[in-house]
């Protein structure tokens, strides 16, 4: 038995003396930890404790933040944790103790400050050894014990106003706790922390031979009953604890918006409100299939329609969005060749148009059914001239809206266009072209119109059974949220019919947005891989215009790409000016690049390499880093959506197969 209690003292005392380097934390059990002279050792960590003791007391950072953000800079594999434990105390101002005590501080900076007003300027740089008369004692007088002293005045001050205006004050216990995988790290991290709080002045100390009452009182199951070697509480006020806390800068806690996750350095609920401005928010959604970007969205929109927002995506693989189905009221409305619907933008009677806005309605109108026509003909530069197929369009659907009885400024006629066709359109386009009013070039150009649009409203027409099924507003209108499913794979390439459903289904969903915007409501939009069906320039004007006029609709417009290079590789350059905001993921090297030099990403560099770093990507697997700019408040983080395992498994977007 001796022997034992001898081992045990020697044990102690090598681990104390060597700093806890002769622990082998393999013979830890997995769910146990050990405390040694000044550190806490479990299987995976070594943690280390530091308790704050004094603040300059004009300090007015965020230390929280500041601790958190400096440190993950400096070693992004350790974490930290901040915590607090704070006892309510009554100061009795008006005690005799406390008005000598405040008397004497304030005589002393005084006095203090007397002598040092008599100094030369010089001397006041450099200090210089005086005489107090009152002593009889020599003093160094400098600046920086000046401060002190006006410092110790000032707290006294402080104290007596703050309990004059009936505030509270508590006494706190300030803790910084850094758990690194190794002991290498957590000697890198301590170097560090010193540094930082020396820097600002903060008197601190390491808990040390005092974790055991440090985990006895301040552990996550633990009560408080008594105190911590060498750790001394600070008595704060509640605006001093305000401004030591993180709530002002990350994770936004207690504000409205739409929840995307964990904001991954203070593990605090981050949250995104595009609607807070009334500036346009077209929202970049970027990194590599399976990185987690359409996980993100999902719970994004899902958040959205929680507050009443209604939303739309444009699904181009199929089966990935409708599995927000169970969770919110959504409609499905597929489009492949089994399920052919169309929209008829020559309608104007399910808008609820009034005089204000009916003449930009029935622009609109021509304007949608113009680009509808020029995707079917899909004219060559050799074929003749675009500005003069447009003419022809735009001539044909004005006069087939003037012989139906339709009056731009007189929203009561528009009941008229129910039940216009497109075959009507092609059928005045016909009537033009023998009016003589157009050239040979124009002419033939009038002929393609007719033979190529044949072949989606003729009965014989390769394309005819697209155009027998209306989709129209009324469908759509309630439902929350609307997904838009074209079920191509990876790989599908996407027809000239594709691009013309993807272009009807947008004018539909911009009528919706149109609605709701007079009722002063907002929607969110989801265009996912849309560079797959830019296949025209026509398309991607009309595209490029339902981003740009995203404010005016009170509409957020997400776009998810894999690459950042689809941008230039396409015309969806024209769209780039417009982002506001970059939710970005796992990506290549050379896409981090283009969006640092290209995309103004500089702010999330940081981020963005720890998420793509090798060493790293296990730590901020599926994390994505954001810049964001809601309309004067400009911001970043890096952040992980995560949701209860049923939540995952339904928006798991890869099929499984079991072997």
């Amino acid at each position: 038995m001796r022997s034992k209690v001898l081992a045990m003292y020697a044990d102690t005392i090598a681990n104390w003396l060597s700093g806890g380097k002769l622990i082998n934390r393999d013979n830890i059990a997995s769910s146990s930890l050990k405390t040694v002279y000044n550190k806490i050792m479990t299987k995976q960590y070594v943690t280390k404790v530091w308790c704050i003791l004094g603040l300059p007391v004009n300090y007015d950072h965020n230390l929280s933040e500041g601790i958190r953000r400096e440190m993950f800079k400096a070693c992004p594999t350790v974490r930290t944790v901040i915590h607090t434990y704070n006892t309510p105390v009554s100061v009795q101002i008006n005690s005799r103790i406390f008005t000598q005590y405040m008397a004497k501080a304030s005589s002393a900076f005084d006095d203090y400050a007397t002598v040092f007003a008599q100094l030369r300027d010089d001397e006041k740089l450099t200090g210089k050894m005086d005489f107090n008369p009152e002593t009889g004692r020599r003093i160094w007088v400098n600046r920086k014990e000046l401060i002190r002293i006006k410092e110790r005045r000032d707290s006294y001050t402080y104290v007596y106003k703050r309990c004059s205006a009936g505030k509270i004050f508590t006494e706190t216990y300030f803790f910084i706790q850094a758990s690194a995988p190794t002991q290498r790290e957590i000697e890198q991290y301590t170097k560090r922390l010193g540094s930082i709080l020396q820097a600002e002045e903060i008197a601190f100390a390491e808990v040390r031979g005092g974790l055991p009452d440090y985990l006895h009182n301040f552990g996550p199951a633990s009560y408080y009953t008594s105190g911590v070697k060498r750790c001394n509480t600070m008595l704060m006020s509640e605006e001093n604890l305000a401004a030591l806390m993180p709530y002002r800068a990350k994770g936004l806690v207690g504000t409205n918006g739409l929840l995307l996750g964990l904001e991954w350095q203070s593990k605090l609920p981050e949250y995104f409100n595009p609607f807070e401005s009334s500036d346009g928010q077209v929202v970049l959604v970027a990194g590599k299939t399976g990185c987690g970007k359409t996980y993100v969205c999902f719970n994004i929109a899902q958040n959205a329609v929680g507050y009443g927002i209604h939303g739309s995506a444009i699904d181009i693989k199929g089966n990935e969005w409708n599995k927000l189905g169970k969770f919110i009221d959504l409609k499905e409305i597929s489009l492949d060749g089994e399920n052919q619907r169309f929209v008829n933008t020559l309608r104007l009677d399910d808008l609820g148009c009034t005089s204000k806005n009916c003449r930009d309605m029935y622009n609109n109108a021509i304007t949608g059914t113009v680009i509808l026509l020029s995707l079917m003909v899909q004219l060559q530069p050799s074929e003749g001239n675009t500005a003069d197929l447009n003419t022809i369009l735009e001539k044909a659907v004005s006069k087939l809206y003037s012989q139906s009885g339709v009056n731009p400024d007189n929203p009561d006629t528009f009941i008229r266009t129910k039940d216009l066709k497109y075959s009507d359109v092609i059928s005045v386009v016909t009537d033009l072209k023998n009016t003589n009013i157009y050239n040979e070039s124009q002419i033939r150009i009038c002929d393609l119109i007719i033979f190529r649009c044949s072949m989606y409203f003729m009965s014989e027409g390769r394309y005819s059974n697209a155009f027998s099924n209306e989709l129209t507003l009324a469908d759509i209108i309630n439902t929350p949220f609307v997904v838009y499913s074209f079920n191509k794979n990876a790989n599908g390439e996407m027809s000239a019919l594709d691009s013309i459903k993807v272009f009807m289904v947008q004018f539909l969903d911009s009528k919706k947005h149109e609605v709701r915007k007079a009722a002063g409501l907002h929607t969110i939009a989801f265009y996912e891989e849309i560079q797959r069906c830019v296949s025209s320039d026509v398309m991607m004007q009309y595209i490029t215009s339902r981003v740009t006029g995203s404010r005016s609709s009170n509409v957020t417009v997400f776009l998810l790409m894999n690459a950042i290079s689809a941008f230039y590789e396409s015309n969806l350059a024209q769209i780039k000016s417009n982002i506001t905001t970059k939710i970005i993921g796992l990506m290549n090297d050379d896409d981090i690049q283009t969006l640092v030099d290209h995309f103004e990403c500089g702010p999330i560099e940081h981020y963005l390499h720890l998420i793509n770093n090798k060493e790293s990507s296990s730590y901020y697997h599926n994390c994505f880093a954001m810049l964001y700019d809601v309309g004067g408040r400009v911001g970043k983080s890096i952040f992980k959506t995560i949701l209860p395992a049923y939540m995952w498994e339904a928006f798991n977007t890869r099929d499984r197969l079991s072997l």
